[in-house]
């Protein structure tokens, strides 16, 4: 069965208890799969089969029969409410407009995804900037780094996955001098220390200079002369990728995966 997410945004927990990891977060309006449906907990996963516990109260279980409606909606997410928000008449249907009426209101101005813009990106990434550091967050509130940057794929129209070494896979991997870095803007930079798999990811902004979410979201540089320069980074840089458009899938067409994965899969309850 598919839920989706009816509170501004709901912590996504390791264990079905409020002392435990906080793995990530879901968004306001966000479609999951239910593995397990409990009344206080239930065990979920996202579109890129990220897991984890929710509180049953701040999801709604859209019921069998309606699943396929989700099939033929359109998804984006709100850049002023950073929820994601389907068409009105598909909502509509659902019943879901009782408590979701500002979020699912899709506004006359929604326009189709414009395709991939790389100023955009990083313009929308820099919205963002002082917002704090927060493990497992991807909201305004707080944002861990790989939060960041699926966030903003998201409010760009595309999906990306969640963790930093699942997004490393994306794109078109680019080689680099560290000591005279000269990337571009929007290129996608990866960090990870010696034996251990890649932890951290930034967002290029240009030749040495990068934004990220490391105690809050904010721009460090490769270069040591810079007043911007974080030497841990210069010296875990170990992987950089290049987006472009034929790399990304937007956001509809990966949740209508979600609803194909789960139509008529079994589910505990």
């Amino acid at each position: 069965m598919i839920a989706i997410c009816r509170t501004l945004y709901a912590q996504l927990r390791a264990n079905p208890a409020h002392a435990s990891e906080l793995v990530s977060q879901l968004l306001k309006g966000e479609w999951v799969q239910v593995l397990n449906w409990g009344d206080h907990w239930s065990e979920i996963k996202t579109e890129h089969g990220y897991s984890g516990w929710a509180r049953t109260a701040q999801l709604w279980l859209v019921p069998a029969a309606q699943i396929e409606l989700l099939r033929h909606c359109t998804l984006r997410l709100n850049a002023k409410t950073a929820s994601f928000e389907m068409d009105e008449n598909t909502a509509k249907k659902l019943g879901v407009d009782a408590f979701l009426p500002a979020y699912f209101q899709s506004p006359s101005s929604a326009k189709p995804n414009p395709g991939w813009d790389t100023i955009a990106f990083t313009q929308t990434a820099k919205s963002f900037l002082e917002v704090p550091y927060v493990w497992g967050g991807k909201t305004p509130f707080g944002l861990d780094c790989s939060g960041l940057v699926q966030l903003v794929m998201n409010l760009n129209g595309y999906s990306f996955p969640r963790d930093a070494w699942q997004q490393a896979e994306i794109g078109e991997e680019i080689s680099f001098n560290p000591d005279e870095p000269d990337f571009e803007e929007g290129d996608l930079l990866y960090f990870q220390n010696p034996g251990k798999p890649i932890h951290h990811v930034a967002i290029s902004l240009g030749k040495d200079l990068y934004l990220h979410a490391s105690e809050w979201v904010r721009i460090n540089s490769l270069d040591p002369d810079s007043p911007f320069f974080a030497d841990e980074r210069r010296q875990t840089l170990t992987r950089a990728c290049k987006i472009k458009e034929a790399h990304l899938e937007p956001l509809s067409c990966s949740f209508k995966r979600l609803v194909d994965l789960v139509d008529g899969a079994d589910i505990a309850l």
